[in-house]
């Protein structure tokens, strides 16, 4: 680092005036500490001629303390803006939106992992195909077991009718939580299927379904 560098930041940091703006040749050098986020974006736009769009509500209460030196303009911004959970969108030349950042998340889903075909009072030959899910989405992880850290398998039994539909379900064997439980039957009574086929015409079926709910 040059002794011109140096000196600056010495004296950006001994200043009692926070917010002393140097740009040069497109590179900022600045220093805040405690600094209203508002105050920052108006120096900002007043020495760099940059036009911020935001709602107050977004940036009230939010308070900067950073430093940089002979950065870009898109380095300096990300700097003032990223202990504020705040990000942009630049448009339009010089005007910048700005945003709350959102944080992924990855949200976790029961997962079929068996389907058994199960007959109901005809014999196995004479089936040509077996009911085939052609209509799903992912199974939902209810609210209230997640907050409690809930898991386990339930085990469910479908009765398929001549359409594909389901028309009844039965826990065929409990998770050990109603809440987990509960959430099975209710998607799977959702379901549609393409019907079991025997002797060229759809016929009702019995199939079970194993949901193994895991919250990582």
């Amino acid at each position: 680092m040059s002794l011109t560098k140096i000196i600056l930041i010495i004296l950006i940091l001994g200043s009692s005036v926070f917010g002393q703006i140097s740009f040069e040749n497109g590179m900022i050098t600045f220093s805040y500490k405690q600094t209203p986020l508002h105050s920052v974006l108006n120096e900002l736009k007043n020495k760099i001629g940059a036009n911020f769009i935001y709602s107050d509500d977004l940036i009230r209460d939010n308070i900067v303390t950073c430093i940089t030196v002979n950065s870009s303009f898109e380095s300096a911004i990300h700097k003032v803006l990223s202990s504020s959970n705040i990000d942009y969108k630049k448009f339009n030349g010089d005007s910048y939106v700005l945003f709350k950042k959102i944080k992924p998340t990855k949200k976790p889903y029961g997962t079929i992992i068996k389907q058994q075909t199960e007959i109901n009072n005809i014999d196995s030959e004479n089936i040509i195909t077996h009911p085939k899910l052609i209509s799903r989405s992912e199974p939902f992880y209810p609210s209230e077991a997640l907050k409690n850290n809930l898991e386990g398998r339930v085990g469910i039994k479908l009765l398929i009718n001549k359409d594909g539909e389901v028309i009844r379900t039965l826990v065929e064997k409990s998770s050990g939580h109603s809440v987990l439980d509960d959430a099975a039957v209710e998607y799977s009574g959702k379901l549609k299927f393409s019907p079991a086929i025997a002797n060229k015409e759809p016929i009702k079926i019995w199939i079970s379904m194993v949901f193994d709910y895991r919250t990582k």
